[in-house]
């Protein structure tokens, strides 16, 4: 099998398992006809937005100099109105239009919710730079991360009309974004789903055994 097949494979597993994972969340949630009615479908055809979005949250200097531009989708197929849930799918260190090909559209179309997807700074096509120097890649920080969460939420959820519940989900790293961003701002999300997510760090780092190995 060689490298660019075994990564094809591996992406679908972890597909089939995010599915596997929300059926079984929705099975407990959704009466039985409803839960059959919920098919898995992608999002692939929704439209990439732009949000302008501080470079710096931290800064005093308003300008445009501290703006960039950080790619967002939404869809709300399944949503019932303005009071539906909305699924906020955080976009970790990888191009966020990933999460439109590789993501189920189960759980959306099971709670009748509003899917939207924030891409991560500094990746994909939301750079604040032309440049990865260090002098750029300071802005590159949780902090900041945090804010274009909560500051990219408030506008969006009043541009939009989107008045009902926010759960965060992720996996890995951007499942910690998304546990730390419901424990630092229980007033906007009422929950988070956080795949896999490392939350506990030790020093110093243990070594990792081979993917076949674990």
């Amino acid at each position: 099998m060689d490298e660019g097949t075994f990564k094809t494979f591996v992406i679908f597993k972890v597909n089939e398992m995010r599915r596997l994972f929300f059926a079984s969340i929705l099975s407990l949630l959704l009466s039985p006809a409803a839960f059959a009615e919920a098919q898995l479908t992608n999002t692939s055809s929704v439209a990439a937005q732009n949000f302008i979005q501080h470079i710096d949250h931290f800064a005093k200097n308003e300008s445009p100099d501290n703006t960039f531009l950080q790619r967002f989708w939404i869809d709300s197929r399944y949503a019932k109105g303005p009071d539906s849930p909305v699924i906020f799918r955080i976009a970790g260190e990888y191009n966020g239009e990933l999460l439109l090909k590789y993501a189920s559209d189960l759980p959306a179309k099971g709670l009748n919710a509003h899917v939207v997807i924030l891409e991560h700074r500094y990746y994909g096509k939301s750079q604040p730079f032309d440049d990865l120097s260090t002098a750029h890649l300071r802005f590159l920080t949780l902090e900041n991360v945090l804010e274009d969460l909560v500051n990219f939420q408030k506008e969006i959820s009043k541009t939009y009309n989107m008045n009902g519940k926010w759960i965060a989900v992720g996996d890995s790293y951007a499942g910690m974004l998304a546990a730390i961003y419901r424990s630092t701002h229980p007033e906007l999300v009422i929950g988070a789903l956080a795949s896999s997510a490392p939350m506990i760090a030790s020093y110093p780092l243990k070594p990792v055994p081979p993917y076949n190995e674990m």
